[in-house]
């Protein structure tokens, strides 16, 4: 497998990973962790301008595409959808 096919491979596991599951992969989930660092890599690459610029187009979608699901707290995305159940209401006393 080429360098190429790798990170391609890593491309649409990532974009997988946020159709499937609505949410950035964590660090705190080990089966999630290959993702969250490659996503980590290539940001370092963007920043100090060494991503192949026919990386960086597919990287720049997918990271808009993250921005979807970025959260605002533990029970809200940016896009309003609450991961939270409503509480039931609470019994009255008698």
């Amino acid at each position: 497998m080429t360098h190429e096919q790798r990170w391609m491979m890593m491309w649409q596991m990532y974009m997988d990973f946020l159709h499937d599951n609505k949410r950035r992969p964590s660090k705190y989930y080990p089966e999630e962790r290959d993702l969250v660092n490659w996503a980590k890599h290539n940001r370092k690459l963007v920043n100090k301008g060494e991503l192949k610029e026919c990386r960086r187009s597919r990287f720049d979608e997918l990271v808009a595409e993250a921005e979807k699901y970025q959260r605002v707290n533990q029970h809200q995305y940016v896009n309003g959808e609450s991961t939270h159940k409503e509480a039931s209401p609470p019994l009255p006393l008698s």
